[in-house]
This record gives C-alpha cells, sequence and structure tokens, in this order.
C-alpha cells in the first residue's frame, strides 16, 4: 500500500505543472528543432525575443508569431525584428494570454512573458510536457484567419 501510494504521489508530482523563468524559457527554446508556435499580446523580454532570433537565425526553426492588431505597434515589443529575421508574423483582432508551443511536445502558458517592464520581473509560465496536439490545433486553425503582418514601426 505504501509503495502505491509513493508511486501515485511520485505520478501526481511529475504531472504538475512547473513554473518556468526566464531562463528557462530561453533554456527550452535553446532545444527547438523544427518549430515554435508563440501567441502573446506584446513581447518585450529582450532574452526570450533573442532566443526565438537563433532559433529562426542559426537554428532553421520555424517561428510563428501571433498577437493582436494593436499590440503589433508597440515601440517596445521585439514583434518587427523578429518578423524581420525571418518569423513568421500574424494579427487578429486580440490575443489575450501567453502561450509557446516548441516541437509540439512541450507548452508553456501563463500571464507575465511579454509584460516584463522591469528587468527582474520573471514570466510566470506554467509548463506542459507531452500531449499537446489540441492547443496546437487551436493555434493553427486561428492562424489560418489571422492576417499576415504588414508594415513597420
Amino acid at each position: 500500500m505504501k509503495f502505491f501510494v509513493l508511486l501515485l504521489f511520485l505520478g501526481v508530482a511529475l504531472a504538475a505543472p512547473k513554473t518556468a523563468s526566464t531562463r528557462d524559457v530561453v533554456g527550452y527554446i535553446a532545444t527547438a528543432q523544427r518549430e515554435i508556435f508563440l501567441a502573446a499580446p506584446v513581447l518585450r523580454v529582450k532574452d526570450i525575443a533573442e532566443a526565438l532570433r537563433i532559433a529562426k537565425v542559426e537554428r532553421g526553426v520555424k517561428v510563428y508569431l501571433l498577437t493582436g492588431q494593436r499590440s503589433n505597434r508597440d515601440a517596445a515589443s521585439y514583434w518587427w525584428s523578429l518578423h524581420a529575421a525571418g518569423c513568421e508574423l500574424r494579427t487578429v483582432e486580440t490575443v489575450r494570454g501567453y502561450a509557446i508551443v516548441i516541437d509540439r511536445r512541450l507548452r508553456m502558458t501563463g500571464d507575465l512573458i511579454g509584460r516584463a517592464l522591469e528587468p527582474d520581473e520573471e514570466p510566470l509560465l506554467e509548463v506542459q510536457r507531452g500531449s499537446v496536439s489540441s492547443y496546437v490545433e487551436r493555434f493553427l486553425r486561428v492562424w489560418q484567419e489571422a492576417k499576415p503582418a504588414k508594415g513597420v514601426l
């Protein structure tokens, strides 16, 4: 009985979402081999933007960025520099919340990834490993309806 309870506890502990810091997010992005999906109203975290740029430019990872129509005009955001680096950028009317999917195996969702205004303010992202196919399907449906980004800041 004790062994079963221990296995159950370990299973719950291993399946429980983990909170990711900026360093964690950058590390996860560095593991990407095929594709990254990112949906966010704004992206102001330089280290994350740089990790996305490196993934695209140096490793050839496909990077899909989805943001709101008004949000992509935020002068402090890295959307346009990532778009200039070859990342695909599309807009929809509004994007609420933040999510990153890496190689269809890891999903991070949360609140502060793009709003960090202070250098010491950390993203609060929950990490989910394993099947993220339902999120990818929703992202791709919205992606198909989204408008390609046009113009520069």
